[in-house]
């Protein structure tokens, strides 16, 4: 169903939205097992080696994994405009906060928002000469990695609101300790709170539910930082 959904998508969406909200319902449900998600991915039997030949073009066919497919599917929808932006941040939100997920990807994620924050506000892409995020651990790709490839078209309003839903979530399911910037956990989490604060401040921060989401994002950060 899940690949179905990849082909009617462009032409479709209007159609099944219900379809897609039960979709990412269920990869929700999927994302709370108590369990390594590699247990249950039926992608992981098909990565094995291929006797490669020059006529052999399965050998460059590299099938996604479950927690790949689950992201795809839910980042795609952080830009809609109904009930199906806010199931695929729930989503998104459920996925990112497993302990097993918290270190790479909710690492990704986090410098992945701040540069989709950071090109809404200024109109302009993240330069990473510019914009260098501090990291003391030595490691040159911790803090550059993306989750994600960047859009390639400026993001919406709509992808915003998406971005800051999933954040709020994680901050109300995730684990506290890793949540916050410390020399081992998520690092680079400051650049993407001050890109919070500085949209909130430009003119875009006048729509009510913008400033809504914002406010419940800043409330549980502040509730992660108390003693």
């Amino acid at each position: 169903f899940q690949k179905q959904h990849q082909d009617q998508k462009e032409n479709a969406d209007a159609k099944i939205w219900e379809s897609v909200h039960s979709l990412l319902t269920w990869l929700g449900i999927i994302s709370l097992v108590p369990f390594d998600l590699n247990t249950i991915d039926s992608s992981l039997e098909q990565h094995h080696p291929l006797q490669c030949t020059e006529d052999n073009d399965e050998c460059n066919i590299t099938t996604p994994t479950l927690v790949q497919s689950i992201l795809a599917t839910s980042v795609s929808h952080l830009s809609d405009y109904g009930a199906t932006r806010e199931t695929a941040a729930a989503c998104l939100a459920s996925l990112l906060s497993r302990p097993d997920l918290e270190h790479s990807e909710l690492q990704g994620f986090v410098n992945w928002s701040a540069r989709i924050l950071y090109w809404f506000r200024t109109g302009k892409v993240w330069d990473e000469s510019v914009n260098k995020i501090d990291d003391d651990s030595g490691d040159p790709s911790s803090s550059d990695t993306l989750l994600l490839p960047m859009p390639n078209e400026p993001p919406s309003i709509f992808l915003v609101m998406g971005v800051l839903q999933t954040l709020a979530a994680i901050f109300k399911t995730g684990h506290r300790s890793n949540l916050l910037s410390t020399q081992q956990k998520l690092r680079g989490i400051e650049n993407l709170w001050e890109q919070c604060i500085l949209v909130s401040e430009g003119p875009v921060g006048g729509s009510m539910i913008l400033r809504k989401l914002l406010a419940k994002l800043f409330a549980r950060v502040g509730c992660a930082y108390l003693p």
